[in-house]
């Protein structure tokens, strides 16, 4: 009976260390969503280490991305996720359109001078560490020149004329001078770095254009257009003016800053992605006089980051609609000096709610709206939820944004954090910012609350990067050295045998591919986190078994 128990006990405790190990490894295994970064893509390696790789790095679904922060270890081996690069907070708004840009154009070249300048046009950006862009550019062997130079065009390029951009937006332009006859315009304006806003050359973009309460020619109601087309159009019997709407969609524009990233692990590159798809841009318009009732714009918000590191870029995202208020007619205006509430959810609004004025060429604009933002901090503790700014907060930035083409989504420009602390964003909108002849005397002023959850972002001081060591440069040729005399020992130090450059890993490479560091050429660790611990807690579980048997062992002994 006794041996029996034994038995008993033995196995019990086996199966507790099963399910020790198996728990372990399930909560130490990486997220479900994750994927690694399995080898290199297309570049060059530097043949004085035979590792240092510059160019583009794989991950196992075939995607191809460039690395972003030069002092990390290398990605090879490593599980990453996508997400938004710009709620990051690692680069300014004009470098997120810039790495935007070659995301979208360069990262998945196959092409290893062109890959190779595109990771050194990326680290110009995002950081070199201790070195120039020429340091870097070694790696490309004979090609390093070819390579450097071609970044430099890069940025150039990103720099120029209808080069990288901030956003994109469509415009409508409806002229109907009378009942019979009237006539629709879609145009595409881009806001370029360089430039700013600009109405793309016509005929360089597809769109769909939807009629209400008129036709086309040829009597349809839906057609596919191009971007500065004007198209006749007819209202339909027996409708009015105003009952006349048009709207557009234009799909695909390869235009914006928003870039994605795949994120690692701290202490990681994570890697610059090209983006999932391109963006749309809508616009609407509608026929009729304009009213002369005033309207309540307001502004939902919601900060890019709630926590963050100090010195990183902030910004708020900005969704404009117009507050809910009672429905107003000409004998119920609200008064001028009436605020709107600052606690309510905005009303679905299109620009069919939204007021109109006539600009130069007599077709109905949106009123503009100025949104003035501004980042108070930093405080010790999270700001309770007030009317207003406590007295004696101080602001870090105060940024205006435009909306110029009605409801809909916006974003602030950047501000940098300086200190550790809470920091809150609060928004206004003040009718004097809009002129008198673009509708600005129906505005009615708007400013939200002080405190808000969504508008608080907690800035921690950032952990001190890796310490790597560094491969030296290149070194001079040794001169030859003279025979040795027979009997003599050999003298050291010789030059070794030279390395051919290692061909880039093929798709589809596995995880225990040669991973190096790519700013040192460093070797990379090649085991996960999740498997060592899961190891380690298998070899606890054989051991407590183990010891369990030598005990029973020695009391069967007489």
């Amino acid at each position: 009976m006794n041996r029996l128990k034994r038995l008993i006990a033995l196995s019990l405790t086996a199966l507790v260390a099963a399910s020790l190990t198996l728990t372990g490894v399930l909560i130490l295994a990486p997220p479900a969503n994750a994927l690694p970064v399995v080898g290199h893509g297309f570049g060059h390696t530097w043949r004085v280490d035979g590792r240092s790789w510059l160019g583009s790095h794989r991950l196992a679904d075939g995607n191809l991305g460039l690395c972003l922060q030069v002092q990390n270890a290398p990605p090879e081996g490593t599980d990453v996720q996508y997400q938004l690069g710009n709620s990051q907070g690692w680069v300014s708004a004009d470098d997120a359109a810039r790495l935007a840009y070659i995301a979208r154009r360069w990262s998945t070249e196959p092409y290893g001078d062109v890959a190779a300048a595109a990771q050194l046009a990326t680290w110009a950006i995002t950081g070199l560490g201790a070195h120039d862009a020429g340091w870097y550019a070694q790696r490309a062997n004979e090609d390093a020149g070819v390579v450097l130079a071609r970044a430099v065009h890069m940025r150039e390029t990103m720099d120029a004329p209808f080069g990288a951009s901030r956003g994109v937006t469509a415009r409508l332009t409806l002229a109907l001078p009378d009942t019979s006859a009237g006539s629709v315009r879609s145009d595409v304006v881009v806001d370029y770095l360089n430039g700013g806003p600009t109405r793309l050359p016509s005929g360089t973009r597809n769109g769909t254009l939807t009629l209400a309460g008129a036709t086309f020619a040829d009597g349809s109601t839906v057609k596919q257009v191009r971007n500065g087309q004007t198209l006749p159009l007819t209202p339909s019997a027996g409708t009015a003016l105003n009952d006349v709407t048009a709207d557009v969609v234009y799909t695909d524009l390869d235009y914006g800053d928003a870039f994605y990233v795949a994120k690692a692990p701290a202490g990681v590159q994570s890697l610059l992605v090209p983006p999932p798809g391109g963006l749309s841009a809508r616009a609407h318009a509608h026929g009729g006089e304009i009213s002369p009732l005033p309207f309540a714009p307001a502004v939902q918000t919601e900060t890019s980051s709630t926590e963050t590191v100090v010195g990183a870029h902030l910004f708020d995202s900005l969704e404009l609609g117009l507050a809910k208020l009672p429905k107003l007619a000409a004998d119920t205006a609200l008064p001028t000096d009436a605020t709107p509430p600052t606690d309510e959810s905005l009303l679905p609004t299109t620009l069919s709610e939204w007021g109109v004025y006539r600009d130069e060429e007599g077709a109905l604009q949106p009123v503009p709206v100025t949104v003035r933002s501004t980042l108070w901090g930093p405080f010790r503790a999270q700001p309770a939820l007030q009317a207003a700014a406590p007295p004696g907060a101080k602001a870090v930035c105060t940024v205006a944004v435009l909306a110029d083409n009605g409801p809909g989504s916006y974003r602030t420009p950047d501000c940098v954090l300086p200190a550790e602390g809470f920091y809150v964003w609060t928004e206004t909108i003040d009718p004097a910012d809009t002129p008198v002849s673009k509708g600005g005397g129906r505005i009615r002023p708007w400013s939200s609350p002080f405190g808000a959850a969504t508008e608080v972002t907690l800035a921690v001081t950032p952990p001190p990067p890796p310490v790597i060591t560094e491969t030296p440069p290149p070194a001079p040729p040794l001169p030859p050295v003279a025979p040795t005399p027979s009997g003599t020992t050999p003298p050291t130090g010789t030059p070794g045998p030279s390395h051919p450059e290692t061909t880039p890993a093929a798709p589809g490479s596995g995880r225990d591919a040669d991973a190096t560091l790519a700013s040192t050429g460093r070797q990379a660790e090649a085991v996960a986190p999740w498997l060592v611990g899961g190891l380690a807690i298998v070899v606890l579980g054989v051991a407590a078994v183990g010891m369990l048997a030598l005990q029973s062992a020695r009391r069967r002994r007489p």
